[in-house]
């Protein structure tokens, strides 16, 4: 989990620098909004992760057999809606990362 983190705020920082210069460099203003989408989506994606961590937690200790059920239910959603994230985030740096989009970085 740290690890996304940190690659979100490396989007961050980035997305700072193209913003930028995105008034001289066309490209830059295209990857810049690449980055706020997979920043977004790594929220996402972070949130989903620590709501998991903490129904699991209140549901282990929840003595009513019914809200026991009714967390573990939560929790279950938010891993279907976790698992969607992380899909998104893949399909999102992928996008940042495709040639077309970083040709004018290396040229």
């Amino acid at each position: 989990m740290d690890a996304i983190h940190a690659v979100r705020l490396s989007a961050k920082r980035f997305r700072y620098v193209l913003d930028a210069m995105s008034d001289v460099v066309p490209e830059a203003a295209e990857q810049a909004r690449c980055l706020s989408r997979l920043q977004q989506v790594l929220g996402r994606f972070n949130d989903d992760v620590n709501a998991e961590q903490w129904l699991t937690d209140r549901a282990a200790r929840e003595t009513d057999p019914v809200r026991a059920f009714l967390l573990g239910g939560l929790v279950m959603q938010v891993r279907r809606h976790r698992d969607l994230q992380r899909s998104r985030w893949q399909k999102a740096w992928a996008r940042v990362k495709a040639p077309s989009r970083t040709a004018w970085l290396e040229g």
